[in-house]
């Protein structure tokens, strides 16, 4: 294994060091090294690999000529194309005059991963969008520019053998040697039947060599003749596919618009979801390289660009996220008020002045922090009271999402999102959350994303759906019973939202909670859509929502008492 990779990474050394010392042409001018530099360190993640083959048998060399227009914002197109990469200019000069091309570039905002994201995103959609005529003359321009390029390595290939071939060898050095060493040993006494043989040898391997010659320079000849006639098919079907283009300039442009339009929109997607996991693929000159930070993104990438309705949550997800924040400020208004001191645990957001001092100032290995250290472990340390209620946030979060059929769409992408925020928000809080989305009888599933959530296991959990019918008491005795049999999970809030009509609860899941409830601090609040109260009058709170589209900010009357 450590061989192969080895081997591999001389030979992408190899390749590197190749391109560096022979830049191809591109349709893009005032290119720096430095970005085909970039070029090389990002030209083997997976989704523009993807991306190159989808295109190759099309327009091979037009994921490159995205990815370096994208990236290399401020770069203009060639007034004139090299030989053969007129279609690609002609794509991208027709990109160039859109506002979605503009918005992409912005999107990607000159950082080289998100490019590659971009780039994947819109050469798919350009391909499978371009008119059926136009796409068959690319098609055929880009297989007879293959054959020119086949016939042209083979020329050069032919032209070097024969000019080898020109130069003496060793092996003909060597019969020189033998020649005269022969000659020399004539005269001194060797038998004239073996120099005559030695003679005829020669003018046998002169005349082998001349053959050799001739059939050699006959079939460079060939296929010159060969490579003139595909030159020539090659510009003719180059032609065409110009041809094309103009002749569907209305339905081409169409194309070019909507693909961009589609990856400026997946990369803002793509970007919402790193950024609400504390995912970032930026570089900068302190930061990790490219292929660091791009780990773990390519899947999530795939994930969203294949999952519509992950697409809707996204959307939702912004503002599930500030009205968190904006009911967090709120709930910390009444306690602005100093009463008194107290000790207890330590609590960074009540810490008194004088301990935190202690926390921050003091050497690590100083007798005075030990000290702090040891009062921390007692639960000794001086914290700041404030008047008011107790203050919330303090317990496990346990949610449950009704993904009956009732709730597909929008109002689905709601819940998700708020959902999603309120765990999210316990992850940086280093509070545990736990998910039960639920349907009918026994459908249910228990996810725990832990301290760190795997960002595309956390998308296909959020994915999960049933469409059948509602029976919230199996997952809410399931949350429970986690409450109280999980040490972590101990005085944690259960939030549940529903929209579907369910019977009234069993006399056990009364009972069961009940029970939990004699330990102070759990709390139950059911979202009711479309239903009546009476459905979860078990709950501490109700908050009754007619239609979750319109009244979707009167999910904070819910989440208020247990964030």
């Amino acid at each position: 294994m450590d061989e192969k990779k080895s081997f591999d990474e001389i030979v992408a050394r190899v390749q590197a060091e190749a391109y560096m010392l022979n830049i191809p042409t591109s349709v893009w001018d005032e290119l720096f090294n430095i970005d085909h530099g970039t070029w090389l360190e990002i030209r083997d993640m997976k989704l523009l690999a993807d991306a190159e083959k989808i295109t190759n048998d099309i327009a091979r060399d037009v994921p490159r000529e995205a990815w370096l227009g994208i990236y290399t914002a401020n770069t203009p197109l060639t007034n004139m194309p090299a030989e053969g990469m007129a279609i690609t200019h002609s794509l991208f000069r027709r990109a160039l005059e859109l506002p979605e091309w503009d918005r992409l570039r912005k999107m990607a905002g000159m950082d080289p991963v998100a490019s590659v994201y971009a780039t994947a995103y819109f050469v798919k959609d350009l391909i499978d969008k371009l008119p059926p005529e136009v796409k068959q003359a690319m098609q055929m321009a880009q297989l007879d520019a293959d054959e020119q390029q086949r016939l042209e390595n083979a020329l050069q290939d032919l032209m070097q053998e024969a000019q080898e071939g020109d130069k003496p060898g060793e092996g003909d050095q060597e019969v020189d040697s033998e020649r005269s060493q022969g000659t020399n040993e004539d005269e001194d006494g060797i038998p004239q039947d073996d120099l005559q043989m030695s003679g005829d040898e020669s003018a046998e391997d002169e005349q082998d060599s001349d053959e050799a010659r001739k059939q050699l320079e006959e079939m460079i000849q060939q296929v010159q003749e060969q490579f003139d006639q595909a030159t020539k098919q090659a510009q003719e079907s180059e032609h065409a596919a110009l041809d094309a283009l103009n002749n569907a300039r209305a339905r081409t442009d169409l194309a070019l618009a909507q693909s961009l339009e589609g990856s400026a929109d997946d990369l803002g997607d793509l970007k919402r979801a790193a950024s609400a996991f504390g995912m970032d693929w930026s570089v900068g000159s302190t930061g990790p390289s490219i292929q660091e930070s791009a780990a773990g993104m390519e899947e999530l990438a795939v994930y969203l660009r294949n999952t519509p309705e992950v697409h809707m949550l996204i959307e939702q997800l912004g503002w599930a996220k500030r009205m968190i924040t904006q009911e967090k400020r709120k709930s910390m208004r009444g306690h602005e008020r100093f009463t008194h001191f107290e000790t207890k645990e330590l609590d960074i957001e009540d810490l008194a002045a004088d301990e935190y001092i202690y926390l921050v100032s003091l050497p690590k290995d100083s007798p005075a922090y030990q000290e702090f250290v040891a009062r921390a472990v007692d639960g000794d340390l001086l914290h700041s009271h404030y008047d008011g209620e107790e203050r919330a946030g303090r317990g496990a979060l346990v949610i449950l999402t009704d993904e009956s059929g009732s709730t597909r769409g929008r109002p689905r992408a709601i819940i998700r999102a708020l959902k999603m925020a309120m765990m999210l928000d316990a992850i940086k809080q280093k509070r545990r959350s736990v998910s039960i989305p639920f349907s009918d009888d026994g459908q249910f599933e228990v996810y725990d994303p832990g301290i760190k959530p795997n960002p595309l296991e956390m998308m296909c959990h959020f994915d999960v759906t049933w469409n059948h019918g509602t029976e919230p008491y199996g997952p809410l005795k399931e949350a429970i019973e986690l409450i109280k049999t999980d040490p972590s999970l101990n005085k944690g809030d259960i939030l549940i939202v529903t929209d579907g009509s369910f019977g009234k609860p069993p006399q056990d899941f009364l009972d069961l909670l009940e029970e939990a409830r004699e330990d102070p601090g759990l709390k139950v609040v059911a979202v009711v859509i479309n239903a009546t109260p009476g459905q979860a009058d078990f709950a501490d709170k109700v908050v009754m929502i007619d239609d979750l589209i319109r009244e979707k900010g009167r999910l904070a009357e819910a989440i208020a008492p247990i964030l």
